[in-house]
């Protein structure tokens, strides 16, 4: 049997020489391909994105639907090395049909191929103490992070796949939706995508609505009774405290609640106290919590430190006459971290304060510096020329050979003036100050008041003939 020529392409050069050479020529989608005449027909691509010399995403992942774990490794190439032909769009944020389909076919494959990330108590026990929130996060996990925002695939579904297999149902999304059945209440593997699910139900989960009834037999909301559901995932499904602390602390709506359940569980899941061959005695049923170890409350208060919690609060809680397993230690390690955290808020802060009046000063500055300007000319009606002449006369130089500007004004609006002669103002300014583009008006044109760049000249006369 011949296999298709991509999948023989990539066991001739191997997975390395192939991924680069995929990625080098990978090209956006296309609409798929039409048959002519009658089936088994000539495929006809669209011409306008017939190319040569690229390879679209959807078409080379219809090369590999034949090798469900090469389309898994094609598409997860795509995701980590092409996101924004895969699920970062710059100009659109809903993305084409043939893309969709692809989120679909790959969260099925996701499913299917978790292998080691399926059980999420596994995968975090393998994580170090260290290990940053973007470490601790499974690939269908980030795969849902990028997935779910762009509306392929419902969250609603999701939930409902991962409900489903951990049930132990097989099949994928699509049988699983046909089957309309809920498997929420049937639950076999507690620690499969616990993650995933805790995620879904955290940030897609139930509005505010009517009181539902409550697993004590209380009444509640059912995004209360959501959010305790999301609790005891972490805690019983992925079986990592500091997830659920996190949780707790993240969760305003609800913190009491969830510090309560976090603390009922730490006093009643205690380890046994361990004890030497020798002092090996039969347990008395009246025997006081004081001889069981505090190791998973001393645990509670470590992660509470570190998410930034009260404290106090855990303390007030620890019942009197348990030990607790480094409960000094880890005191003193939370205040002298508590410290730390005030003087680097209190470092900024000064910051923050030095460079706000550095910028109040600044501006105060350039508030209070004049700003030079040039006034533009706005052409005038006739009308308004004729109003605003000030005088006739002949041009005139003073003994020096500079121009004389005149500005007149009749004597019935000039005070102290007698028999109605008319006084002129006389403005002498230096040559150098003058616009060398204006000349002194003709001795038989009316002198208007035109608009001149603000200067200030140095030495200015001013004398008063009076005619």
């Amino acid at each position: 049997v011949l296999s298709p020529p991509l999948i023989a392409f990539i066991g001739l050069v191997g997975l390395d020489s192939a991924a680069e050479f995929l990625i080098e020529h990978c090209a956006p989608a296309v609409p798929k391909p039409t048959r002519s005449g009658a089936p088994g027909g000539t495929l006809f691509y669209n011409q306008s994105s017939k190319s040569s010399t690229t390879l679209p995403i959807n078409l080379v992942a219809d090369g590999l639907r034949s090798k469900p774990q090469l389309l898994h490794w094609y598409l997860d190439l795509m995701f980590k090395r092409k996101p924004e032909l895969y699920v970062k769009f710059t100009n659109t944020f809903v993305p084409p049909a043939e893309i969709r389909e692809l989120h679909r076919a790959h969260l099925d494959l996701y499913v299917e191929y978790a292998n080691e990330y399926k059980d999420s108590a596994i995968f975090l026990s393998t994580m170090k103490p260290s290990s940053t929130a973007e470490e601790m996060e499974t690939p269908l996990l980030n795969f849902l992070k990028a997935l779910l925002p762009l509306g392929g695939v419902r969250p609603d579904d999701v939930k409902r796949l991962l409900e489903a297999k951990r049930a132990g149902k097989e099949g994928g999304l699509v049988e699983i939706l046909e089957q309309r059945k809920e498997y929420n209440t049937q639950v076999k593997f507690q620690s499969m995508f616990a993650l995933e699910l805790a995620y879904i139900m955290e940030h897609f989960g139930k509005e505010e609505g009517v009181n539902v009834q409550m697993v004590d037999g209380t009444e509640g909301s059912a995004r209360e009774l959501e959010a305790k559901q999301i609790l005891m995932l972490y805690l019983e499904g992925a079986k990592s405290l500091s997830q659920a602390v996190f949780y707790a602390q993240r969760n305003t709506d609800h913190s009491s609640q969830l510090w309560e359940i976090l603390v009922d569980h730490c006093l009643h899941n205690q380890r046994p106290a361990p004890t030497t061959p020798s002092r090996r005695r039969r347990k008395d049923p009246t025997e006081s919590v004081s001889d069981t170890s505090g190791t998973l409350f001393g645990s509670l208060l470590e992660a509470a430190a570190q998410s930034g919690a009260d404290l106090a609060r855990l303390v007030k809680e620890i019942p009197q006459g348990m030990p607790v397993e480094g409960l000094r230690p880890r005191l003193v390690g939370a205040v002298a971290d508590y410290r730390w955290k005030l003087q680097m808020h209190q470092a900024s802060a000064g910051i923050l304060s030095t460079d706000k009046v550095a910028l109040l000063r600044e501006l105060n500055n350039r508030t209070r510096r004049g700003v030079r300007f040039r006034q533009q000319q706005v052409p005038r009606s006739s009308n308004q020329n004729e109003e605003e002449k000030v005088g006739e006369g002949e041009n005139q130089k003073d003994g020096s050979g500079k121009p004389i500007m005149w500005l007149g004004q009749s004597a019935s609006t000039s005070p102290g003036k007698k028999n109605g002669e008319e006084s002129r103002i006389q403005c002498k300014f230096d040559q150098e100050y003058s616009s060398p583009q204006e000349t002194p008006p003709d001795s038989k044109q009316s002198v208007l008041r035109r608009p001149v760049e603000r200067v200030t000249p140095n030495r200015t006369s001013f004398s008063l003939p009076v005619r």
